[in-house]
């Protein structure tokens, strides 16, 4: 008995020990990661700026194209301009989040979301903060490792981001190069009904290139459910100091 307990205090003593030498592991990939990427001090004030281009496949094997404009002011504006292409025909669709208001203009029609839409969108804009690993270099987020995987066919490092006791998402780290290749995540769909269920969301990351000495990805692929949702390619990084406030206010149609 007295082996027993000894054995279970040794357990309970140890398993502190344990969980920071997790964090402790968690830290070094990010850091790796932050390094790898070029990413400086100040730079979680910066806005950013692409262009985007890319298809979703349609059950009819057709493809619906896709033209936006990103503009990302962390951590919580964010602007989405994009114009769908579907059978010679385009649609345009303004997403606007500014601090807790979520809006978007499709045509002529304005809305002001609320409720799981609005979730869905505030949730939205905190998984593509964590993923520009900015936030990260700080403690506001708990760091812990998961399970390594090979993805495009290489050994990839993975550490979870969590907030609470919530997981925001687990991102993957290129074993050699440091480089975010993947990020996984519980999703609703951004214009889902009330009581969706959650899906498992996969982003790829790939294509790197250097701009003003930070490595941005290129080429990003989104599935959801498991099945093909979306693959882009991105341009025209822009790193600015300063956006125009106005651009994350009320999207208003204009003729």
């Amino acid at each position: 008995m007295r082996y027993a307990l000894a054995m279970v205090a040794a357990l309970l003593s140890s398993a502190p020990a344990l969980r920071a030498d997790d964090a402790a592991d968690a830290r070094a990939v990010i850091d790796k990661a932050i390094k790898a990427h070029g990413l400086k001090p100040g730079d979680e004030k910066l806005a950013v700026q692409w262009k985007e281009r890319g298809t979703v496949p349609q059950a009819d094997k057709s493809e619906l194209r896709v033209a936006a404009t990103w503009t990302f002011r962390p951590p919580d504006r964010f602007r989405y301009h994009l114009v769908l292409t579907i059978d010679k025909q385009e649609h345009e669709l303004v997403y606007v989040v500014n601090g807790e208001k979520v809006q978007t203009l499709t045509g002529a029609n304005d809305y002001e979301l609320e409720d799981d839409q609005k979730a869905n969108g505030l949730a939205m804009i905190h998984r593509e903060w964590i993923t520009t690993l900015t936030p990260l270099a700080g403690t506001d987020f708990t760091l812990g490792t998961a399970k390594g995987k090979d993805v495009a066919g290489k050994p990839a490092v993975g550490v979870r981001v969590s907030s609470g006791k919530r997981t925001i998402a687990t991102l993957y780290f290129d074993k050699a190069s440091g480089l975010l290749v993947k990020r996984e995540a519980l999703v609703r769909e951004l214009l889902a009904p009330p009581n969706a269920k959650e899906v498992l969301e996969e982003a790829f990351y790939s294509g790197y290139k250097e701009v003003d000495g930070r490595q941005v990805y290129t080429k990003r692929r989104w599935l959801t459910g498991g099945g093909d949702e979306y693959e882009a390619t991105l341009s025209d990084h822009t790193f600015l100091k300063r956006v125009d406030a106005k651009l994350f206010e009320k999207p208003v149609y204009k003729p």
